[in-house]
C-alpha cells in the first residue's frame, strides 16, 4: 500500500511536469486500482492468516494444507484485483486533473459508485475483521480445551 502510494506520487510528478507525456485518466485509475487492491489485500489476508493459524493448530501441517492454502491465496488475490478493477469505470470513479499536473480520483456520486464503496467496505473491512476476531477466539478456546491441561501448564501450548 505504501509502495503504491509512493509510486503514484513519483509518477504523477514525472508525468505532470513533462509536457511530452500526455495526461491520462487511465494512468491515474491504474494507480488507484493498485492502491485499493493493496488495502483490500491487507485486510483480507489478515483474516486469511487467522484462518490459516487456526487450521494449523487444529489439524497440523500437511502437504494437502499447503496446496489448499496456495489455491486460496491465488483465488483471494484474483477476487481482490477483479473487484478493485471497477475503478476503471466512469460511473464509479471520476478523475480530475489539478492544474494539469496532479490527478485526483474521486468517487462518482452515482448508484454504481456508492454500491462499489459499500461492497468494498462490507467485504474487505467488516467481514475481514469479524472473521479475524471470531477465528482468534475459537483458536484460543481450542487451545485451552485440548492442549492446555492442569498437569502440563500453559507452557506446553506455547
Amino acid at each position: 500500500v505504501g509502495v503504491s502510494g509512493a509510486m503514484k506520487n513519483i509518477a504523477v510528478l514525472i508525468v505532470g511536469y513533462n509536457d511530452s507525456i500526455p495526461k491520462s485518466d487511465v494512468f491515474c485509475r491504474f494507480f488507484t486500482w493498485i492502491y485499493l487492491a493493496g488495502v483490500a489485500g491487507r485486510l483480507t489476508f489478515m483474516a486469511l492468516l487467522a484462518i490459516s493459524v487456526f487450521v494449523l493448530i487444529r489439524s497440523g501441517k500437511s502437504k494437502k494444507y499447503k496446496i489448499i492454502l496456495l489455491v486460496t491465496v491465488v483465488f483471494v488475490w484474483l477476487f481482490i484485483l477483479l473487484y478493485s478493477s471497477s475503478v476503471f469505470s466512469e460511473s464509479v470513479l471520476k478523475v480530475f486533473h489539478i492544474e494539469d499536473t496532479t490527478c485526483s480520483p474521486r468517487l462518482n456520486r452515482t448508484y454504481a459508485g456508492y454500491l462499489m464503496l459499500l461492497g468494498y467496505f462490507i467485504m474487505f473491512a467488516i467481514i475481514s475483521y469479524a472473521i479475524t476476531i471470531v477465528v482468534a477466539v475459537q483458536g484460543i478456546r481450542f487451545v485451552k480445551r485440548h492442549i492446555v491441561t492442569e498437569d502440563s501448564g500453559p507452557q506446553r501450548a506455547l
